[in-house]
């Protein structure tokens, strides 16, 4: 009897997480392995044994091969007491999200895989929060109108709210825990087709190399995927202008100017947040072009078909099909992982954004403006995946060239073979790491904090509620 295929699995409040279970059941497919789930007593032994049977039973519920024990109440203690590299494959580690979980203050997943050179897979799962009322506006007009590129001048733009959105509870926790910890904030912007939980791993990356991560939504983001599928047309109606307006929001809340860090039109977001002069430092993903970005390749505007095609889309949430979001996101994954990506993260978007960005080099009042020679915009890097479909390096190095205008450090790295979902793929860490060695160049994380002590007295994975070398090319 073969002792491989074993996955040892530790986690606390997230045990019976949806996150957790999704992340089970699709390692669980093919090769069949078993799981040994571990649960830290970090609240002692008698509430790890209730949390332990509690898990089992809702794993097993799920069709999950799975037995397990209660661990030390150190959770490095745990994992290693419990790690047999004879028997099992991989260690799967499973927290809150960053600005919640203390394990990862601690950098518990990086420490584990230095410690024991396995392979750590980790997986977020986020708290519940108060759900959001959103107004739901009747879709208009037939569909599959023949894709005309002047429509989207001719298209009546939506009826958006011309104020942003209330900063919602969840976000607000954010600032005032980042305002708290002392360590330079991070804010991450999530593009079209994705939600914030998009970043929960970059969260994890930046979080451990001493900076306190914030991934706020655009307004009105849902939770999770399986809630922005049941309720798509939350997403609609949403502008640039207004979006934008949100992060400033946000971010002139916080007592220090954040890293800021955006992906497709959150790259453009990131340009207007810098542009505007609220951030110490930006990293632009893929970005979305601006007013003066002049190249359309025809892979752009094939990859945005699908909104562009119909000028009624315009104040829609639209979804993309598998095939869409393998062609725009992950043309250059396989096609096992392009299923994967699109059932963990695609969701509809704002068609009204992408409208905006298409048309805002024939619209002398677009919101896809950036102020690129503003002499506080801060250091910026542009990252674009050579392969992408949907931003082309064509438009990013037209970006490049816009903001090199700038007085202050601009500069652009190329990677080789990367599509537009770079941020989500499975190489989404070699991505992290070049942006984060961007960010400490200019706004260093907190000092010395591998450091971080882990034991029973400071470590627990609840919610403080409940406790009272990539190839590249580089310009620069």
């Amino acid at each position: 009897m073969s002792l491989k295929h074993s996955v040892l699995v530790v986690a606390n409040a997230t045990a019976t997480s949806e996150e957790l279970v999704a992340t089970l059941k699709t390692r669980a497919t093919g090769e069949q392995p078993s799981f040994t789930l571990v649960v830290p007593a970090t609240r002692g032994r008698a509430a790890a044994r209730a949390r332990l049977a509690e898990a089992l039973e809702h794993l097993r519920e799920h069709g999950i091969e799975v037995d397990g024990n209660v661990g030390d109440p150190d959770p490095i203690v745990a994992i290693i007491d419990a790690w047999d590299p004879r028997r099992h494959d991989e260690i799967i580690i499973s927290t809150l999200p960053a600005n919640l979980s203390k394990w990862l203050q601690a950098g518990l997943p990086h420490r584990i895989e230095k410690l024991t050179g396995a392979t750590v897979r980790h997986v977020v799962s986020r708290p519940p929060r108060p759900s959001v009322t959103a107004t739901v506006r009747p879709r208009r007009g037939p569909p599959g109108v023949t894709f005309d590129p002047m429509s989207v001048l001719t298209a009546a733009p939506s009826r958006a709210p011309t104020k942003a959105t209330t900063i919602a509870e969840h976000e607000a926790q954010q600032v005032e825990q980042a305002n708290a910890s002392g360590r330079p904030p991070v804010v991450f912007i999530h593009g079209l087709w994705l939600l914030p939980s998009s970043w929960d791993r970059w969260a994890s990356v930046f979080t451990e190399a001493g900076y306190v991560a914030l991934t706020p939504g655009w307004p009105d983001d849902p939770e999770t995927v399986e809630e922005a599928t049941a309720k798509p047309d939350v997403f609609a109606h949403k502008t640039i202008g207004q979006v934008g307006d949100h992060f400033a929001e946000i971010i002139a809340k916080l007592e220090r100017r954040p890293a800021v860090i955006g992906h497709s039109i959150g790259g453009l977001l990131a340009q207007i947040i810098a542009g505007r002069g609220l951030a110490a430092v930006s990293v632009a993903i893929d970005p979305a072009p601006f007013r003066g970005v002049l190249p359309l390749p025809i892979s752009a505007l094939k990859s945005a078909r699908p909104v562009l095609g119909n000028p009624a889309n315009r104040g829609r949430a639209i979804p993309l099909t598998y095939d869409q979001f393998r062609y725009a996101f992950a043309n250059a994954v396989s096609e096992p992982e392009a299923h994967e990506l699109y059932e963990q993260f695609a969701v509809p978007a704002s068609a009204e954004t992408l409208f905006q960005a298409a048309a805002a080099n024939l619209n002398p009042w677009t919101d896809a403006k950036v102020h690129t020679k503003n002499p506080e915009r801060g250091p910026l890097l542009i990252i674009s995946g050579e392969a992408n479909h949907a931003v082309p390096w064509a438009i990013a190095n037209a970006t490049f060239r816009r903001q090199k205008r700038n007085e202050g450090v601009t500069e652009i790295v190329g990677m080789h073979g990367r599509g537009h979902g770079l941020t989500i793929d499975s190489g989404w860490r070699e991505v992290a790491e070049i942006a984060l060695e961007f960010v400490r160049r200019f706004e260093p994380g907190a000092a010395n904090y591998d450091a971080f002590p882990l034991g029973s007295a400071g470590v627990d994975e609840r919610p403080d509620t409940d406790l009272a070398a990539p190839r590249v090319s580089s310009i620069g």
